[in-house]
């Protein structure tokens, strides 16, 4: 399948590494891949590598624009900074979106004073209700934000065999 990531940080990064390990075709989405890759900054983790580091050691996912990654991609996982979420799928265009599935994970958390963050947004809207709003014709689906992105794609990590994650959309199909 060929899938689209919106966003080169942890997630984005635990994301491509592990459907690209599975041998999907994986497009990595940024306002300016030039920039990303000369980027000389670890990722968010005090131990991450720059993302050039990162994709020299995971060749076939190849870095593009929001708007290339919309494009290749079946279906979107949306990875972003939840801040920079709309200004992302904005950069990537509606034209490009289409009626594709998101899969949203972006969380709209707000880190102006410090740790822990709070949040931008809550009680009576939600960064996913937000993007459908905007992109009408997306088949949001709002998942996995309420856990590490380590467990999102390997939830055999969490100790226990039983347990469960929220999927919410309004699509029928």
């Amino acid at each position: 399948m060929k899938i689209g990531i919106f966003g080169t940080g942890t997630v984005g990064r635990t994301f491509a590494t592990k459907l690209s390990g599975l041998g999907h075709e994986v497009a990595v989405g940024t306002r300016d891949p030039a920039l990303t890759k000369a980027r000389n900054l670890p990722g968010a983790q005090a131990s991450a590598e720059t993302f050039a580091q990162w994709n020299e050691k995971h060749p076939g996912v190849r870095l593009s624009t929001f708007t290339e990654a919309a494009r290749h991609g079946e279906i979107i996982i949306h990875c972003t900074n939840g801040q920079g979420s709309l200004a992302a799928l904005a950069l990537a265009g509606e034209t490009a979106l289409g009626d594709k599935i998101l899969m949203d994970i972006a969380n709209p958390l707000d880190f102006s004073k410090g740790m822990p963050p709070s949040l931008f947004l809550c009680n009576t809207d939600s960064l996913g209700e937000q993007v459908q709003k905007a992109y009408p014709r997306l088949r949001v689906v709002k998942t996995l934000n309420t856990l590490n992105c380590d467990l999102m794609v390997d939830p055999a990590r969490l100790a226990g065999a039983d347990h469960h994650a929220f999927v919410s959309g309004n699509d029928t199909k």
